[in-house]
């Protein structure tokens, strides 16, 4: 049973385990937390405080890969800068903002990853 963990990236592997275990249909939201718990004990508002932090993060790649997604089909389909400005509100410098902030992101996420 892990009882000391020394850095953020042990904590976060215990997390994603934890949160595989859960998903499985035998698992109760109660469950989850007791066991979360057990694996790492922690006052119960700082775990939820870095679970919500881990899905926020998840949340804002994803939204991030949505947007650059659908500028990249615009594009392949035929449509103009002046198109996509007027349709999204982003352009050229905007696109490539967007994808300096994905890239950023997740450099980030795998290095807490690795601590």
């Amino acid at each position: 049973m892990v009882t000391d963990l020394g850095n953020r990236g042990e904590w976060e592997q215990v997390v994603r385990f934890v949160m595989f275990v859960a998903t499985q249909e035998s698992f109760t939201r109660e469950r989850f937390a007791e066991e979360l718990q057990i694996l790492a004990p922690r006052p119960r508002g700082e775990v939820m405080t870095y679970i919500e932090e881990i899905k926020q993060k998840a949340r804002e790649e994803g939204r991030l890969e949505g947007q650059i997604h659908t500028i990249e089909s615009l594009l392949r389909a035929g449509a103009s800068w002046p198109f996509i400005k007027s349709a999204i509100g982003i352009d050229e410098a905007g696109l490539g903002a967007l994808k300096q902030r994905l890239t950023a992101s997740s450099a980030a996420n795998s290095a807490e990853d690795t601590e």
